[in-house]
């Protein structure tokens, strides 16, 4: 049931506004930074909301695989997995 991600790697942050209206997020791959999304061009909501959530998407994900790993090889104590999704919900302004 593994499934190998295909998205940019993280981590992603938020990078320069585009204009005062849109916020970047930003990946840094092989030395070169990519935008990885842009908010505030539809919708409502406040783009520095939206993006605080989508940088913290590859952390939220990191986080949900290691609470629902059943391998002993992980090595982290449920406390620790907890810790960790706190961690990427903070990240992400919605603890």
């Amino acid at each position: 049931m593994s499934k190998t991600a295909t998205h940019t790697p993280g981590p992603w942050k938020i990078g320069i506004p585009a204009d005062r209206d849109t916020q970047r997020i930003v990946a840094g791959i092989s030395g070169c930074t990519i935008e990885v999304a842009r908010t505030g061009i539809y919708g409502n909501g406040s783009p520095e909301a939206d993006a605080k959530l989508i940088a913290s998407a590859p952390d939220l994900a990191e986080a949900l695989r290691d609470l629902l790993r059943r391998d002993t090889a992980n090595q982290l104590t449920l406390q620790d997995r907890e810790a960790k999704a706190r961690a990427a919900l903070k990240r992400a302004g919605v603890e």
